[in-house]
């Protein structure tokens, strides 16, 4: 196995010297197979076990050897596969900083403190014809509720309208 890994010949004494024996790019003692050639058949034919659980894996191999302590082995290999770990990984979530008191407020009416965005453009039919427009998201920054206005374009005066439009049903912020 060592002279394998190091790329040399296999002892000619080696019980494996007639599998030509080679080590793969993932680390794995592999043997040439006509298989390998076959560039038509997908990976997963070829190299059908990846980087699978201790079960599966286990599962798998048996369906055609019976090795002696293979969990413990499998578990050994498993947890030292980088690949593996990499998988096996959980992101970290970040950590979030405290909120504004001007969104923790609860005494407050709907939309006291308040969020504008736009999304689009919606094609929308208009005597025949198609024009885009645009939509004004407002967002309660305490309840999350959400208010829509139909804006016509994304000029300054379009987004004066929307506000009016939205202090006259909603209030003031």
């Amino acid at each position: 196995m060592r002279s394998a890994e190091c790329g040399k010949n296999v002892a000619s004494s080696s019980e494996i010297r007639g599998l030509t024996p080679y080590v793969d790019e993932h680390g794995v003692l592999r043997t040439y197979g006509r298989v390998d050639a076959a560039l038509c058949m997908p990976y997963s034919a070829r190299r059908p076990m990846k980087h699978q659980n201790v079960d599966a894996t286990i599962a798998q191999i048996r369906t055609r050897f019976w090795v002696t302590k293979m969990r413990r082995v499998m578990k050994e290999v498993i947890s030292s596969c980088n690949e593996c770990k990499l998988q096996r990984t959980r992101p970290m979530p970040p950590i979030m900083g405290p909120l504004p008191e001007d969104r923790l407020e609860a005494g407050g009416w709907p939309f006291k403190y308040t969020g504008l965005d736009y999304f689009g453009p919606l094609l929308v039919t208009v005597s025949r014809h198609r024009e885009k427009r645009w939509v004004a998201l407002f967002t309660c920054l305490t309840t999350r509720a959400i208010h829509l206005e139909l804006a016509h374009d994304l000029s300054t005066d379009s987004c004066i309208i929307a506000i009016r439009n939205f202090v006259c049903r909603r209030g003031p912020p």
